[in-house]
């Protein structure tokens, strides 16, 4: 496919647009291409800087009548490589800051390039929240499209669980308002099947009064690894919807890792010290920790808590799946594999679930792991321009290793680009699948918006997903 038919074409889309359409040449190309990942370096064949929702009309119009793809990068946190991807015409959603918050309704209304920083703090401004990205560089959109995982989880549900409606851009040009009353199957689509159906450019969020947390890292010597996450295990099994844990092999400290991994346990607890310290008590058979940084905090300053172990600029490889146990030879498995990480940039975490995450029911979104027990999740980053291979093969060797406790299969919003269109077929129970194919196949049936994790449209040829 080459890009030369179109480009004599741009004067057209230019005159319509407010925002700037970039070629490879022009200034600024470089800057609004770019994702977090730069393991992912494509090089989109026009990229539109949405001023306005006109502009993602006029752009998406454009590329329909072109039979091109559409890429999207809102937050700019893609750990796949979505938003660029090469001949596409690149949606650069993040001037669109718009954040609307009632707080007599408890409602919350963001545009595609809003972040979870931006959004906690208009949010936290009246004392409120919903369950963000524990990341919160990461866009509040592509979040809750994906199901939402983060701390305030266990006390009210995955963020998909808490959208109420979204304004969408459609492939025909439409744009529609999906809710309970209008387009309910858009609405149950978007709430966790990901990208595939449209241009999000308002989400509706239901939020929840939340205060000051008593939350932060207990970490130990890698020889306590076993005890560490035996611990975290008995623990998850008796705790209350206010206490959310996470067990993680890591090297310390996160922003410059030296030495051999470390075993921590970040707990968060929605209530006082003294009520957290209790909950934590069974903790104390662990030993002593070599650090213990549980403080108060606001809800803004435990977001952005975990970012430290993030590096903006690196080339990072994934790796994730749904738990419904973990077991002795699971632990064993992992403590073996932590102690040859690839990198010095490399976790394995295990998150809890449970609470709130069970109240919504698997057919109520196409999210389809409400009833798992735990989530793994594994980041291998390095300086830019380094190979990944060696971090992939272990993140493989991670995956099939914990078969024997999945619960069916990995979360949609960590998938890296590496994916096969199988794997991201079991992002989703069967029936839920089918369903969202069906959801394609009428809002749209030539799979205009394929630049995704992508689910094809029912009746489509067999390697459809393929881009």
């Amino acid at each position: 496919m080459t890009t030369t038919p179109f480009l004599d074409q741009l004067d057209e889309l230019r005159s319509t647009c407010q925002g700037a359409v970039l070629l490879p040449t022009d200034p600024g190309y470089d800057a609004s291409r770019h994702t977090w990942n730069t393991a992912v370096d494509h090089r989109p064949a026009v990229i539109v800087r949405c001023a306005d929702t006109s502009d993602i009309h006029a752009a998406v119009d454009f590329a329909r009548r072109r039979d091109l793809p559409v890429s999207m990068r809102a937050g700019g946190h893609d750990v796949a490589d979505h938003a660029e991807v090469e001949h596409s015409i690149m949606l650069d959603l993040s001037p669109l800051k718009t954040i609307t918050i009632d707080p007599v309704h408890r409602r919350g209304t963001v545009a595609p390039g809003v972040t979870w920083t931006e959004f906690d703090r208009a949010a936290q401004a009246h004392g409120l929240a919903v369950t963000g990205a524990d990341v919160s560089t990461v866009g509040v959109i592509g979040t809750a499209m994906s199901g939402g995982t983060g701390w305030l989880q266990r006390a009210l549900g995955f963020t998909c669980d808490n959208v109420l409606a979204a304004d969408i851009v459609l492939a025909d040009g439409r744009q529609v308002r999906a809710d309970a009353d209008h387009h309910p199957d858009l609405l149950w689509a978007l709430r966790g099947g990901g990208g595939n159906f449209g241009v999000v450019t308002g989400l509706e969020l239901r939020l929840h009064p939340i205060g000051t947390v008593y939350a932060g890292t207990l970490l130990y010597r890698f020889d306590k690894a076993r005890a560490v996450l035996t611990a975290f295990r008995e623990l998850c099994a008796t705790a209350p919807a206010e206490l959310s844990l996470r067990a993680t092999l890591i090297n310390w400290p996160p922003t410059a890792p030296k030495g051999p991994p470390m075993a921590a346990i970040t707990a968060s607890y929605l209530g006082s010290a003294e009520d957290a310290r209790a909950a934590l008590r069974p903790l104390r058979r662990i030993g002593e920790p070599e650090l213990d940084l549980m403080r108060p905090l606001s809800y803004p300053e435990l977001q952005s808590n975990t970012e430290q172990a993030f590096t903006e600029g690196h080339a990072t490889a994934t790796g994730t799946e749904w738990l419904r146990a973990l077991d002795d030879h699971t632990i064993d498995a992992l403590i073996d594999l932590a102690a040859r990480i690839p990198t010095p940039h490399t976790l394995i975490s295990i998150h809890q679930l449970g609470g709130a995450t069970r109240r919504t029911t698997n057919q109520a979104t196409a999210f389809s792991f409400h009833e798992a027990n735990y989530h793994l999740v594994v980041f291998s980053g390095a300086p830019s321009g380094r190979q990944l291979v060696t971090s992939q093969r272990w993140i493989t060797d991670i995956i099939e290793t914990v078969q024997n406790c999945s619960a069916g299969g990995p979360y949609l919003g960590i998938l890296d680009g590496s994916s096969s269109p199988s794997r991201i077929r079991s992002c989703f129970h069967p029936d839920a699948y089918q369903r969202l194919q069906r959801v394609k196949a009428e809002y749209d049936p030539h799979n205009l918006f394929r630049c995704n994790h992508n689910i094809a449209p029912a009746g489509a040829r067999p390697d459809a997903e393929a881009r």
